[in-house]
C-alpha cells in the first residue's frame, strides 16, 4: 500500500499533480496497480470536497428535528449528494486499484433506489395532508371517550373529525351533547383546553348541544295509505 501521508497529500493539491504523485509513490515504494484513470481520482478528490460540505448542511438540519415535513425533504436532498459522493469516492477507489469499471453503476443503482424509497414516504405522508387524511398519532374514538368522561357537563361526544395542517399541527370539529344547565360557552372552553393540553389538537370546533343532534337523520315520513 502506499504511504497514507502521500495519499492524503493528493486530495489537497490539484488533480493533474495528484496523479504523478500517486505515480512516483507507486514507483519509489514497488507498489503495483493498474494505471489509474485520471477521471476516477479527479471524482474522489470532488467527492470528498462536496461531503463535506453535504455533512455540514446535514448536521445542521439534524438540529432542526424530524417532525416537520419540510425539513425531511431537505434532509433527503442533502443525504442524497452524500451518498453521491460517498459512492464517487468508493467508485474510484475500486477502479483505481482493480480496474473493475462495473462498481460505479452498481452503486449509482443502489443508491438511486434507497432515494426512491425515501422519497415515496415523504410523498405518501404529503399526500395524506393535502387529502385531509385521519392524523396517525389520533385515535378519534380515544379522544372522545376522554371527553365524556373528564370534562364536566358532557354527556356524549360524536360526529367527531380531525386532520392536519401539517405533520405536527392537528385539528378537530366535534358535536358535545351537555346538560341543560350547562353554559355552552364555559363547557367548549372546556373541550378545546382538554383536546389541546391532551391530545395536541391545536384548533378545534366544537357545537354545543342541548337536546337531538341537528345533523342526526330525520325520521322518515310515514307512507300514505
Amino acid at each position: 500500500m502506499p504511504d497514507s501521508a502521500a495519499l492524503r497529500a493528493t486530495a489537497a493539491i490539484p488533480t493533474s499533480i495528484a496523479i504523478d504523485a500517486v505515480t512516483s509513490t507507486s514507483a519509489a515504494t514497488g507498489w503495483s496497480c493498474r494505471p489509474a484513470p485520471p477521471l476516477a481520482l479527479k471524482a474522489a478528490v470532488s467527492a470528498r470536497r462536496l461531503s463535506r460540505r453535504a455533512v455540514l448542511v446535514l448536521l445542521i438540519l439534524r438540529a432542526g428535528g424530524n417532525a416537520n415535513l419540510n425539513v425531511r425533504a431537505a434532509l433527503l436532498h442533502v443525504l442524497s449528494d452524500l451518498l453521491g459522493s460517498v459512492a464517487a469516492i468508493v467508485a474510484a477507489l475500486v477502479i483505481l486499484w482493480t480496474g473493475w469499471t462495473p462498481i460505479d453503476p452498481l452503486l449509482s443503482m443502489l443508491i438511486t433506489l434507497l432515494i426512491l424509497r425515501s422519497a415515496w414516504l415523504i410523498t405518501r405522508d404529503a399526500a395524506h395532508i393535502l387529502l385531509e387524511g385521519a392524523p396517525g398519532d389520533v385515535d378519534v374514538r380515544e379522544v372522545q371517550s376522554d371527553l365524556e368522561a373528564n370534562v364536566p357537563d358532557v354527556q356524549s361526544v360524536h360526529h367527531v373529525h380531525a386532520w392536519s395542517l401539517t405533520e405536527n399541527r392537528h385539528l378537530m370539529t366535534l358535536h358535545a351533547r351537555v346538560s341543560d344547565t350547562a353554559p355552552p360557552e364555559r363547557v367548549a372552553a372546556a373541550i378545546k383546553e382538554r383536546l389541546r393540553s391532551c391530545h395536541g389538537i391545536v384548533h378545534a370546533t366544537v357545537e354545543v348541544e342541548h337536546g337531538a343532534c341537528a345533523d342526526a337523520a330525520a325520521p322518515k315520513p310515514a307512507e300514505k295509505g
